[in-house]
Formats: structure tokens, C-alpha cells, sequence
């Protein structure tokens, strides 16, 4: 492989890896701290442990315990110093360092070799497309069964900003090596489709519905919900929530037409 294809391998590979920052900000072992603006109201000691089902059942109990005491904002309760601008939010940020190696790839007329290119994209189709699967059909409905609802809709909260960034990312890396792979028009259309949606949620309704959420959640501590301004809340996040679960499914169906195109070509 030539030296500016590998730097680009080195380069997306480095992108791919962004969305999982924000996951692994406070690792098992690590202090949860509760703040409020003016004091920390509470701290957590979560234990070392190297066993999976233990450390679940730790964190478990920290977000039951934040859901019953109330907590506003985020899961941790640290309350944000601004609200992020829209070009500072992570999607933007992926989008504009993988748009800045597709024109420097037009203007020197490089291109990956296919067989990286092939590796590349099938690798991000099967990361995105089973992250979408297992969140969608099952760790969603899993936690919403199992949680209380305050704390689920917390965790959810520190969930789909990761998992729409990574879809998005994903995403752009198949549009980008879709063409040396030979796809049909037909199918760079679904990812570019999918792409658009992953955005759309990215960007705009889950940042928007979870502000509504909190906004539900601070009514509820204060025992409003007879009032109007909690009945259209509900209102509008049940629109902002289901307008969002519809153009997931769009990645959804995307996901398996890619893989009919795909099969094609075996």
C-alpha cells in the first residue's frame, strides 16, 4: 500500500475511534460524583471488579439511586458549563475531518486500493449495522423493562448521542468506499439515505427530545404533572421521541438493502 493510503487508513481508523471516548470517560473502579452548581450533594465508590455481571449490578444501584434522589440533568448530575454550539457537536466534527479527506482524495486523485477499501467497508457495515440491530431490537426494549423510568431515560440520554455519532461516522466511511468497491447507484443512494437519518437524529431530535425529557422529569420532582406545561411536554417529546424511532428505522432498512447489494457482489 502506497504512504498516503496508509496515512488515510491510519486517519479514518483514528475518526472511528472518537465516538467511543465519551463511553469510556469513567472507567469501572472509578469515583461517581454528583454535583449541583453550588455543592456535591452526594458521592458513589464504585468497586474494582474484573467480574461483568457484579460491575452491572454496581452500576446498577448508582443509577436507581440517582433516578430515587431525584437527580437533574445528565446521569452523573454534573450539569454542562454551556450548551454545545452546533458546530461543536461530535457529528459535525467526524463529518468535517471525513469530508476533508474525501476532497483531498478528489484533488490528488488518490484512491484506496480496493482491497482496503473492501476491508474498510465491510468492517464499518457490520459495526454499524449490528450496533443498530442490538440497540433497536434488543438493549432498548431490555432496559425499558427492567428500569425505572427516569433512570433509563438518564442512561438513554448518555447512549444515543455515542450511538448516532457512530452511525453517522460509520456510515460516511461505506459512502466513502462504496464507489471503488463498484456499488450501484441504487445502493449509494440507500447509505447516503441513511446517512441523512443518522444526521437528522445526531443533530436535531435526540439533543432536542432529551431537553424535553429533563424539562419532564424537573416538573415531576415537583409534583406538576396535573399541570398544562407538563401535558403538552409529554405531548411534544412523544412527538420528538417518535419522529426519531421512525427515521432510525430508515438506517434499519438501509441496513439490510446494503446487505442485499452487497451479497450481489460475493
Amino acid at each position: 500500500m502506497k504512504k498516503p493510503c496508509s496515512v488515510l487508513l491510519l486517519v479514518s481508523t483514528a475518526a472511528l475511534l472518537l465516538p467511543l471516548h465519551e463511553a469510556f470517560k469513567i472507567p469501572i473502579g472509578a469515583r461517581l460524583v454528583r454535583t449541583s452548581s453550588s455543592s456535591t450533594l452526594n458521592r458513589w465508590s464504585v468497586p474494582p471488579s474484573s467480574n461483568p455481571v457484579q460491575c452491572a449490578g454496581v452500576m446498577s444501584q448508582v443509577l436507581r439511586a440517582s433516578d430515587a434522589k431525584g437527580a437533574e440533568g445528565d446521569s452523573a448530575g454534573v450539569q454542562p458549563w454551556i450548551e454545545p454550539a452546533f458546530h461543536n457537536k461530535l457529528s459535525v466534527r467526524i463529518l468535517a475531518v471525513l469530508a476533508g479527506i474525501s476532497i483531498a482524495m478528489k484533488n490528488s486523485g488518490m484512491a484506496l486500493p480496493k482491497s482496503a477499501a473492501t476491508y474498510i467497508h465491510l468492517l464499518m457495515f457490520g459495526a454499524n449495522f449490528g450496533s443498530v440491530m442490538y440497540t433497536t431490537f434488543v438493549l432498548g426494549l431490555v432496559m425499558i423493562k427492567h428500569l425505572p423510568r427516569q433512570t433509563f431515560g438518564r442512561l438513554q440520554s448518555k447512549l444515543f448521542p455515542i450511538y448516532f455519532a457512530w452511525s453517522a461516522l460509520a456510515l460516511a466511511l461505506q459512502l466513502l468506499t462504496g464507489k471503488t468497491l463498484g456499488l450501484p447507484a441504487k445502493a449509494m443512494r440507500w447509505l447516503a439515505a441513511s446517512l441523512a437519518a443518522a444526521l437528522i437524529n445526531s443533530l436535531f431530535l435526540e439533543p432536542a427530545s432529551t431537553k424535553v425529557m429533563f424539562q419532564r422529569y424537573a416538573l415531576e420532582k415537583q409534583n406538576r404533572r396535573e399541570e398544562a406545561e407538563y401535558r403538552e411536554l409529554a405531548k411534544r417529546f412523544g412527538a420528538l421521541h417518535g419522529a426519531s424511532s421512525m427515521v432510525n428505522l430508515v438506517t434499519v432498512v438501509g441496513g439490510f438493502v446494503h446487505a442485499y447489494y452487497l451479497s450481489l457482489m460475493l
